[in-house]
């Protein structure tokens, strides 16, 4: 049997999400916790918080354009204009900084965690799990792994 993955939606994983993302938290509790950001999804990010994200997991402009399924000449477009992600650019957004903040509770290491993101890992078939997390099926392996290892079963 899979060890809980109650772990993975407490309240510090959404503290981690909101300062990966760079929201004050007044802005974050507006919404509640219990919300899971959908309010704050609905409405779009404003593109700093991918830019946020962008430094976190040290990636260049053209992987967070296609992060995001943008062009580099779209992202830097809105990035100009002050313009807010779309719903689902601020959802993929959302669930790349979920996947880094529980990465982080489990290595405890915000340098580690972003490092293992972007590494093929062997509980996850060589994959990358900052590749995998594009896809929700993917997101939910990585979240799998992330658990087996919180309580550390070898993967």
């Amino acid at each position: 049997m899979a060890p809980t993955t109650e772990f993975l939606k407490g309240e510090d994983i959404a503290r981690k999400v909101i300062t990966i993302l760079g929201f004050g938290t007044a802005r974050a509790q507006k919404a509640g916790y219990a919300t899971r950001f959908d309010q704050l999804i609905r409405e779009g990010f404003p593109v700093k918080a991918g830019d946020r994200l962008k430094a976190a997991l040290n990636l260049t402009d053209n992987q967070l354009a296609d992060t995001l399924g943008l062009s580099p000449k779209t992202l830097q477009r809105k990035k100009k204009a002050h313009e807010r992600l779309s719903r689902i650019e601020s959802d993929i957004l959302f669930r790349n900084a979920r996947i880094l903040a529980i990465a982080i509770e489990v290595f405890e290491d915000e340098k580690r965690a972003a490092e293992w993101m972007r590494k093929p890992q062997f509980g996850l078939g060589e994959r990358i799990p900052f590749e995998m997390i594009q896809t929700e099926a993917g997101t939910r392996e990585v979240e799998d792994l992330l658990g087996r290892m919180e309580y550390g079963i070898y993967s």
